[in-house]
């Protein structure tokens, strides 16, 4: 019991840290360019009758936009969340929490889920968003599973790029390794444009794919090549690591 409510006290020190205020410029104005994307997707400001006319593909491109731009907006995110809360001048506090009592390994979990869960939050806003205005503007949008499952399996993808530029991080202290990252995220979505089976897959693409799952969406339904118990596998895999590199590393 002493050792949860630690760790809970650790998470709430850990989010107070994230929130900060150039973090929180930064989410705001991440939010700003779905909200406009979003209302523009839907062409809000095209008569009704047309909107209504030409349904099917404003639905298609409202859910293609809102893929795209969630792939590439939350993951560039998530990568920078991750590097910066770990990066040395921003980690400074550890000097307080680990002279109290608090270990290496508890203290970067909880930073872990710290981060996490602000990422997992940052979703949350954007799926709500993007549900509240296709129902608002349009009287056709309907809430149904597929985006719920989008959003869901974008939290596991997110959190395994963030897990890797958070080590990158730990060994290299610089911010900008989160662009490796994301990287490695553009070369695999490149890569798998428009294969669904592994059949289909070259060698390469496979190892991608086994090193970093990527969500796959096609005709609206989004999955995971080798499910989502292959991500969390991965993702624990990371934890570890990061783990291990955290506990290794000098914090002179």
């Amino acid at each position: 019991m002493v050792n949860f409510m630690k760790s809970l006290k650790m998470i709430k020190l850990h989010i107070h840290y994230v929130f900060s205020k150039r973090n929180i410029i930064l989410m705001g104005g991440v939010l700003l360019i779905f909200v406009v994307l979003f209302i523009f997707s839907l062409h809000a400001l095209d008569p009704l009758p047309v909107r209504d006319a030409n349904r099917v593909g404003i639905r298609m491109e409202y859910h293609q936009n809102m893929v795209l731009s969630v792939k590439m907006l939350t993951t560039l995110l998530v990568c920078y969340l991750f590097g910066i809360a770990f990066l040395r001048c921003n980690d400074n506090y550890h000097v307080f929490c680990l002279s109290n009592s608090v270990s290496r390994s508890l203290y970067s979990l909880t930073k872990i889920l710290a981060v996490s869960l602000v990422f997992v939050l940052f979703l949350a806003i954007v799926s709500g968003m993007y549900m509240m205005i296709g129902l608002v503007v349009t009287n056709w949008f309907i809430v149904d599973r597929d985006i719920l499952v989008f959003f869901s399996l974008m939290i596991l993808q997110g959190i395994v790029f963030g897990l890797l530029t958070c080590i990158l991080t730990i060994i290299l202290q610089s911010l900008f390794v989160g662009l490796i990252s994301f990287g490695i995220f553009i070369v695999n979505e490149i890569l798998i444009e428009g294969v669904y089976e592994r059949e289909d897959m070259n060698p390469l693409v496979f190892l991608l794919r086994i090193l970093f799952p990527n969500v796959i969406v096609k005709n609206f339904e989004a999955t995971m090549l080798f499910g989502t118990i292959h991500a969390i596998v991965v993702i624990a895999t990371l934890v570890m690591v990061v783990l291990i590199a955290y506990n290794r590393k000098d914090l002179g």
